[in-house]
């Protein structure tokens, strides 16, 4: 069994904005402060559990390969404390768990799929992990209304988060490679994609 915290890992979220006045808000690179990941390689599993009220805002989303601009400390705050009350409901769904159901490898990447739950509901949720250099780096798409999430908007709704966000993980590459078991799935949400890397 091998634990994974964010001393070990990395794991990060990015939002897009849309709206008529989507020049108003952010492109946002969002971390998870708190969780934990195991990979029981003896079982052939992986189990996440991420605090959501331990989410804080790195900066603006630039270009690729560019650094997230940091931005000013009260509108960070304020971005956080809208995330965990308004839109993920901290308080009352203090946990995100994720647990694998069927992975395989495909050459070099393991295409994983499991189960999500989030804001007190439970869906289908797929991803590949790849390598990256001495890290295997797992990137997933969730799109917020299968969870009962409404993505977050103000001025009348003409500035809004994207109903789908980026969510990636970033571990060491050994545990993932021992991996190896296969198992139907039932793809239950419409939304269910295993997005590029």
């Amino acid at each position: 069994m091998f634990r994974f915290d964010p001393t070990t890992a990395d794991c990060t979220v990015r939002t897009f904005k849309e709206g008529p006045l989507a020049v108003l808000g952010y492109d946002l690179v969002l971390r998870v402060s708190r969780f934990a990941v195991d990979v029981d390689q003896r079982r052939g599993a992986i189990e996440a559990r991420f605090d959501p009220g331990s989410i804080v805002v790195v900066g603006e989303r630039r270009e690729t390969g560019a650094e997230p601009a940091l931005l000013p400390e009260a509108k960070r705050l304020t971005i956080e404390r809208a995330i965990a009350a308004q839109v993920l409901e901290a308080a009352r769904h203090r946990d995100i768990v994720f647990h694998s159901t069927y992975f395989v490898r495909r050459g070099e990447c393991v295409e994983v799929l499991g189960r999500l739950t989030l804001h007190g509901r439970e869906q289908p949720l797929g991803f590949l992990v790849a390598p990256q250099g001495d890290h295997f780096r797992a990137k997933a798409r969730v799109y917020q209304p299968d969870f009962g999430i409404t993505p977050y908007r103000m001025l009348l709704g003409g500035l809004r988060v994207h109903p789908y966000v980026d969510v990636e993980l970033k571990l060491p590459a050994a545990p993932i490679l021992g991996l190896e078991r296969e198992a139907p799935i039932q793809a239950e949400s419409p939304h269910l994609a295993v997005p590029p890397l």
